[in-house]
């Protein structure tokens, strides 16, 4: 399937190209289930931004519900992501006011 999708998106861009940068749009037909399926496969194997690239802006609703479920997935992780952030901050604040601390006495 990967092949199959590499081969879609090269000609996509090459005649986008040749075209003078005009956008096709893959967001229907066989294409666009190819792209989903493939789409799915990413998101199962934890490539989330990998997966939304390939979903394009159809509104079909199992391609826009996967876009939503994607699309919050990555923003969840981004706000754990601040979080540990914050907290590895806070421990490493504590660390070296203990270090002062120590240091003083």
């Amino acid at each position: 399937m990967q092949d199959l999708v590499e081969v879609v998106m090269s000609l996509k861009f090459a005649i986008e190209h040749i075209a003078g940068g005009s956008e096709i749009d893959l967001s229907s037909g066989p294409a666009a289930t190819k792209l989903t399926d493939y789409a799915n496969l990413l998101a199962s194997q934890g490539a989330l931004r990998a997966a939304l690239a390939y979903l394009g802006k159809s509104e079909e609703p199992s391609i826009a519900t996967l876009r939503e479920r994607l699309t919050g997935a990555l923003g969840s992780a981004h706000v754990r992501q601040q979080q540990t952030a914050a907290r590895t901050q806070r421990s490493q604040g504590i660390h070296n006011c203990y270090l002062i601390y120590l240091f003083i006495m």
